[in-house]
């Protein structure tokens, strides 16, 4: 049994046991305590080690991360990492995730069924509450504005609040990408 030790007026969590001098001690189990159960153990032997951390290719693009392993001696090291590729593989499944309804919002937009802040709102990954929040209008109103007919009579104001909140200018968010932005163009990659 390992014994840990903390403080009862830090804590604010009084133990059922305590002793006399304000600290209490409780019995944790270890790997070899009898016990433990088997979720735990597999815990234990699941905890990744310093020498262990992956170094492969990923989306970091050469960049590194700080991971927290355990070193040789069991204690919580932070150890510098490459990446995953299993990140990568992730990553790119939640990209294309993103990517088909903002396609689909674009085709909209294109076929005249969808306003261009629409396209920029789901680009942006925003949905239309947190417009709403970001921009200081009701929920409504945005989405009133994602239709095409209410969005071109907007005035140049709130154009302006909308592209402030999207990051962009007025000129880019009346408009939106005549092909999708992660296609290539006459073959070559943009």
């Amino acid at each position: 049994m390992l014994r840990l030790s903390c403080n009862v007026k830090k804590t604010g969590f009084p133990p059922k046991t305590c002793g006399n001098d304000g600290r209490c001690s409780w019995a944790v189990p270890t790997i070899k305590d009898s016990r433990m159960g088997e979720a735990q153990r597999t815990h234990q032997q699941a905890i990744m080690k310093a020498k262990e951390v992956p170094q492969e290719e990923s989306v970091l693009e050469g960049n590194r991360r700080a991971c927290y392993a355990q070193d040789e001696s069991g204690r919580y090291v932070v150890v510098p990492s490459k990446g995953w590729e299993v990140e990568k593989v992730i990553n790119d499944q939640a990209h294309v995730a993103i990517d088909r309804p903002v396609e689909a919002a674009r085709r909209s937009v294109i076929a005249g069924e969808a306003s261009p802040l629409l396209y920029h709102m789901l680009r942006c990954q925003m949905s239309a509450g947190l417009l709403a929040a970001t921009v200081g209008i009701w929920g409504w109103r945005v989405k009133r504005h994602l239709k095409p007919a209410p969005f071109a009579s907007l005035n140049d104001e709130m154009l302006s609040r909308y592209a402030d909140a999207l990051g962009m200018s007025v000129a880019e968010l009346k408009t939106v990408p005549s092909y999708p932005p992660h296609e290539s163009v006459a073959g070559k990659e943009r």
